[in-house]
């Protein structure tokens, strides 16, 4: 199935934001996207800038190295579909210079990024267009392969929650999940006044209209451990001569692989 990338007017809900992030007015971001859009069947894709265009905020950080933001984007949006929105961590990046490339999350906009059998994103991402449309976005505005700066920067927690809660206002999704525990952290603070009964619940039902799901990682180095984990249950079954924690082992061999199938 051909999905559809950037269309709908979401980009007049989402430009404004992201100048909060980047010196740039709304007509050179909307020509970015346009750019991120027409390459979509590429392999890859990458927007240079000058890092003096970082936000006043985030100007600190314009001579470190790797710096890379992600600008969200969302699949099938014309539709009537449920919302859902994938918060990721960071946009990494690992250039050795102080440019500043513009990317899109999980590196998803492109081909390459989508058909890449390193990269289990899209795997876990397309089925959910089957009954929803989506938008994926990260949690840390700006990243650097500068490991002293980049501690800092998730410190300043403040700056990149605002942002990202202004995206879940503007976006009013029926579904959030989370990749990882960074995201998890940022979600359950932006809604923590609901989320007080709920510990380290999975999946919350916060209201009639949104719910959350709460996702590890899914990294080739998270999945490694599916073997292990089912070998756990299967040794520690054995032990305890527990046939229930044995079906558990196998039954993870056995569905591995149909985990982000449809």
């Amino acid at each position: 199935m051909i999905h559809t990338l950037l269309e709908s007017n979401l980009k007049e809900k989402i430009i404004p934001i992201l100048t909060e992030i980047i010196n740039q007015d709304f007509i050179e971001i909307d020509k970015i996207y346009e750019g991120m859009k027409m390459s979509k069947n590429d392999d890859n894709w990458g927007k240079t800038l000058d890092s003096d265009l970082l936000c006043d905020y985030l100007k600190p950080y314009k001579n470190c190295f790797g710096l890379g933001i992600d600008f969200p984007i969302w699949f099938d949006w014309n539709t009537n579909k449920s919302k859902v929105m994938i918060i990721g961590r960071d946009p990494q990046r690992s250039h050795k210079d102080n440019r500043l490339i513009i990317g899109s999350p999980f590196g998803l906009a492109n081909k390459g990024g989508r058909e890449t059998s390193k990269n289990k994103y899209w795997k876990f991402t397309e089925p959910l267009l089957e009954n929803n449309r989506v938008y994926i976005t990260d949690v840390y505005k700006l990243y650097t392969i500068n490991s002293l700066e980049r501690k800092k920067l998730k410190k300043e927690k403040g700056f990149h929650y605002e942002i990202l809660e202004k995206e879940i206002k503007a976006i009013n999704p029926n579904k959030i999940i989370t990749i990882g525990k960074d995201a998890q952290i940022a979600v359950s603070t932006i809604f923590k006044n609901k989320l007080e009964n709920y510990k380290n619940d999975p999946y919350v039902r916060l209201t009639d209209s949104l719910e959350l799901f709460f996702v590890p990682h899914i990294s080739n180095m998270v999945l490694q451990n599916f073997i292990p984990i089912a070998n756990l249950f299967l040794s520690i079954g054995k032990l305890k001569n527990n046939s229930t924690f044995e079906k558990i082992g196998i039954q993870i061999l056995n569905e591995k692989e149909n985990l982000f199938k449809k």
